[in-house]
């Protein structure tokens, strides 16, 4: 170009310009960590006192500390699936839209899950090596994911070629000397170390999701969990120094992942968030009680409760965000895609359910809010019960009789005083929120929940 430019008398724009070229940024890694049963009061950034979380507190104090995050479904699968798919009709069967792995294939990342999938064994379809995850170490069931000494994992190493199941050599028949969180966190360190973005392999960016059973695993009592300080001396039963242990052991375990990013330099620009599918469920309100696990909410004992579904969400990305701050934006489990693929220059499909929060965490305006959310939740005895959530306002229909409580959050996040009688017209405009059928006016699927967005202002 510069030989033609001379030759008919004319020089390239470029030439004609002393300012260096702008350097295309490099994507940012992402790692998304979900603690299975952790409550919006498990962490000390959000208030607990009885267990010391110290890698976690620094995580929000470089980062961004969400106050009105709320899980995606109200089942251990809607939950998940909507992390993985950013859509709210997750039916219980399976995943049925693309995963968030699966999307960031197309921009060249590898992939990789480590932990409690949740979502299909692994002979199904919805199987992660088969659902966008070219690395995985997982199991794909609660039942083996909660034993915490289990004695073998399911493994896919696209290096070597390998795919099935694998004993664990620590804990032979019935062993207890590998402690599950501890390998999985081996794991995730291992798959950062060899999946490092450089010079080498163009510096490819990965996207890790790591699932930790606990502490909702301490329940099924499946072996003890590795002691921290928190517990010691104390006159706890057994359960709540298991709870305490395992919430310790996992900031333990996370803070040894965020430091394995530091050492290589990593850190700047990974972007980093921990949550939890769903808050405290099956354990004692007792136990509950004593390290306030969900806050200042009800406790998780019934599906569409404030203390299940309000989970803590920390996000920190150095490089590009405005750190150390905390946001009451009103998000679910569903935005967690969207946003993921806005960081990573991704398309984000207009089908998703949910939002991209990246302008908030890069202290900018946001541009488009949910005005409102629905859970559903199938009963046992076949009815669906439904909770809208609008500003502050909570309406709640449970019951053989399917009846209206309407609660203040703001004022009342225990949710212990009904103002539908009340407030008769606050309720019925939530009430119409809901889509309408024949029947009970819900969704068509019990299985599903849904969101509106609406612009901001």
């Amino acid at each position: 170009m510069l030989l033609l430019g001379v030759g008919t008398g004319r020089m390239p724009a470029m030439a004609q310009s002393n300012a260096v070229p702008a350097a295309t940024p490099r994507l940012p890694c992402v790692i998304l960590i979900v603690a299975d049963g952790l409550g919006y009061g498990d962490l000390g950034c959000y208030g607990q006192k009885a267990v010391a979380t110290p890698h976690l507190d620094a995580l929000a104090k470089d980062g961004v500390r969400f106050s009105d995050f709320h899980a995606g479904g109200t089942s251990d699968m809607t939950a998940r699936a909507s992390l993985m798919t950013g859509q709210d009709a997750a039916a219980t069967t399976g995943l049925r839209a693309r995963t968030l792995a699966e999307r960031l294939k197309t921009a060249g990342y590898v992939t990789g899950f480590i932990g409690y999938w949740g979502l299909g064994e692994f002979h199904s379809s919805n199987a992660p090596q088969r659902r966008g995850f070219d690395v995985v170490v997982a199991y794909g069931d609660r039942q083996h994911a909660w034993d915490l000494y289990a004695g073998h994992l399911f493994r896919k190493d696209p290096r070597s070629g390998f795919e099935g199941r694998v004993p664990l050599v620590g804990n032979p028949h019935g062993a207890e000397n590998a402690y599950l969180p501890d390998l999985l966190t081996q794991a995730a360190v291992r798959f950062c170390r060899l999946n490092e973005p450089k010079r080498l392999n163009s510096y490819r960016p990965f996207f890790l999701m790591l699932s930790y059973p606990v502490p909702a695993a301490v329940v099924a009592q499946s072996g003890p969990v590795p002691e921290v300080e928190a517990s010691a001396g104390r006159e706890w039963t057994s359960t709540q120094k298991d709870r305490a242990n395992a919430i310790g052991r996992l900031d333990q375990n996370v803070g040894e992942l965020l430091d394995e990013l530091e050492k290589r330099g990593m850190d700047l620009n990974t972007l980093v968030f921990i949550t939890s599918a769903l808050g405290p469920v099956g354990q004692a309100p007792s136990d509950l009680r004593l390290f306030g696990s969900t806050g200042p909410f009800i406790l998780g004992d019934q599906p569409l409760a404030e203390g299940r579904l309000r989970v803590p969400l920390i996000v920190r990305w150095p490089f590009w965000m405005k750190t150390g701050r905390a946001s009451d934006l009103l998000l679910t489990g569903t935005d967690i895609v969207p946003t993921v693929l806005e960081a990573a220059r991704v398309d984000v499909p207009e089908a998703l359910d949910g939002i991209s929060f990246l302008p908030t965490l890069q202290g900018q305006a946001q541009t488009n809010r949910h005005e409102y959310l629905i859970w559903q939740a199938l009963a046992d005895d076949g009815r669906t019960d439904v909770a809208v959530r609008q500003g502050q306002w909570k309406g709640v229909q449970t019951g053989t009789e399917q009846s209206w409580q309407l609660f203040d959050l703001a004022a009342d996040p225990g949710e212990q005083t009904d103002l539908a009688k009340q407030r008769p017209e606050l309720l019925e405009e939530l009430k119409a929120k809901l889509p309408k059928r024949p029947g009970n006016g819900a969704h068509s699927s019990g299985a599903s929940e849904a969101s509106h967005v609406v612009p901001a202002g």
